[in-house]
This record gives structure tokens, C-alpha cells and sequence, in this order.
């Protein structure tokens, strides 16, 4: 099952759009044990540019990086069959945070 939180400051961002993070919520592709496993993730709306990146939980094996152009990838190759849940979360250039878990 997946769920979608999205946490905003009190006042909300410069352009008046909510921050979004992609992939949605459940549209990951699944991770296969001993397999490289690679996903990208976007923002939109807030006030760009976005960052301050987090992983948060997660598998021991899921390294995540903040990339150059604004976007962030997790990747690793899993190491047996489990179920693991994160959330991935960014701020748009006026602290305005979103947050996405996978579960």
C-alpha cells in the first residue's frame, strides 16, 4: 500500500502551487534482489529551485544523491527479498518542504 504526505509552511509558497515530488506515490518500478535498481525523482510548483534532497529510512543498501540539475536519485542493488518504506523529501527556495512515502 502507498500513501501520499505532502507538508507545507504555514504560509504558503511564493507562486502559490503546491510542491510536488515525482514519481508519485506507488509508481515506483520494483526493486529484484541482486539486480542494479535505479529510480529519479523530480519536483514542481513551489518556487524552484529546489533542495535540501533527504532520504529518510530506508534500506541500508538505497544510496541517494542530490544531482546538479534539481532532481535526486536513490540506487543499489538489493541484497534479498524484503519490504522496506522511505520518504523522499525536498524544499522549493522558500524552505516550503514536500514529502513522499513509499511503502
Amino acid at each position: 500500500m502507498s500513501s501520499l504526505l505532502l507538508r507545507f509552511p504555514t504560509s504558503p509558497p511564493g507562486n502559490g502551487t503546491p510542491l510536488v515530488i515525482s514519481p508519485l506515490s506507488g509508481t515506483l518500478p520494483q526493486a529484484t534482489q541482486g539486480v542494479f535498481y535505479t529510480a529519479t525523482f523530480t519536483a514542481s510548483g513551489g518556487v524552484p529551485p529546489y533542495q535540501n534532497w533527504l532520504m529518510i529510512g530506508g534500506p541500508a543498501w538505497l544510496t541517494s544523491t542530490s544531482n546538479l540539475d534539481g532532481t535526486f536519485t536513490i540506487s543499489g542493488s538489493p541484497p534479498s527479498a524484503q519490504l522496506d518504506s522511505f520518504t523522499i523529501q525536498v524544499q522549493d527556495a522558500l524552505g516550503a518542504a514536500g514529502q513522499i512515502l513509499f511503502t
